[in-house]
């Protein structure tokens, strides 16, 4: 910082502004920590000071003692006398004194925090994994994932593609339900979850320069979340239907053996030739969830 620059101070009123562009993500991991420990990450109701400028200025404090590598309290002191301006808006010498001391105080803990800390800036990531097993209900069969995220997760988008018509979703916190309607499963599914514009509060701070060589670059910090995005594929095999056929006499209710009977899905497709048990019976696994037909070709 060159204390001669324009911009230096608070910036409010002593000049109409100036353009900065973005130049990189901030490398500093310490200022980095100062920002996230301090007004970008913290409330100010979280901490000892009595209002938001205070925080404010406990942070903006406290980069400043970093670039200088001196800690508040070796660097400034509460006020002991009061200004005319200071007057006119109603403080006392006690309020500046009470207020100067909470700001001095927290001031000193951020600097430590910042300058011993180990927290680190990482880019915001998200990953959805599977939450259990596939299970079924009366309608639906569900699968549920946890979005994971590297930090604190804040609001997302969910989108699905390629799955069966009536597919739907639901979200409660970081779990996401996927429901695909039983009725609708034709054929395997291969279908995708996108997850987007998940915000993840990364607090990530930005180096901008100035434009103009006799002005002071700015870092910029607004919205502590940053947005990102995941997919998966969610693979289901659907032959896991069964069919059990009983044959039985249309008089005597005999349930008959040796009955053959063809059998096909809906579509014409054929699933093959099957003869009934000493019960009667034909029982097969692993077809697709599918109406199928059924044809009685002759006694064996």
């Amino acid at each position: 910082m060159n204390l001669v620059n324009h911009g230096v101070g608070s910036g409010a009123t002593d000049f109409d502004g100036y353009d900065s562009y973005i130049k990189e993500v901030l490398k500093d991991q310490k200022i980095w920590r100062c920002l996230y420990e301090g007004y970008m990450g913290v409330n100010w109701k979280e901490t000892s000071v009595e209002c938001d400028d205070d925080w404010y200025f406990v942070t903006k404090v406290v980069v400043h003692c970093l670039v200088n590598n001196e800690s508040p309290k070796s660097t400034y002191k509460v006020a002991d006398r009061i200004l005319g301006s200071d007057l006119a808006l109603g403080l006392t010498l006690k309020d500046l004194q009470r207020r100067g001391k909470k700001i001095l105080d927290e001031a000193e803990n951020l600097y430590w925090k910042a300058k011993n800390g180990t927290e680190k800036y990482r880019e915001a990531t998200v990953e959805l994994q599977k939450n259990g097993n596939l299970y079924i209900n009366d309608k639906y069969v569900i699968q549920e994932y946890k979005l994971n995220a590297n930090k604190e997760i804040g609001s997302y988008d969910v989108n699905l593609s390629k799955f069966p018509s009536g597919t739907t979703y639901e979200k409660s916190g970081n779990i996401v339900k996927i429901k695909i309607p039983k009725q609708n499963i034709k054929d395997d599914i291969n279908g995708t979850i996108y997850v987007m514009n998940a915000k993840v509060k990364t607090c990530p701070a930005f180096y901008a320069e100035a434009e103009r060589d006799d002005y002071q670059d700015y870092v910029i910090a607004a919205d502590p979340f940053e947005k990102t995005s995941t997919k998966t594929n969610l693979k289901i095999n659907s032959d896991t239907a069964n069919l059990k056929i009983i044959k039985k006499d249309e008089k005597t209710e005999e349930k008959l053996p040796n009955i053959k009977f063809n059998i096909r899905y809906e579509n014409g497709e054929n699933i093959g030739d099957f003869i009934t048990d000493k019960n009667g019976t034909i029982f097969i696994e692993n077809l697709k969830p599918r109406k199928s037909y059924y044809n009685r070709t002759r006694n064996r």
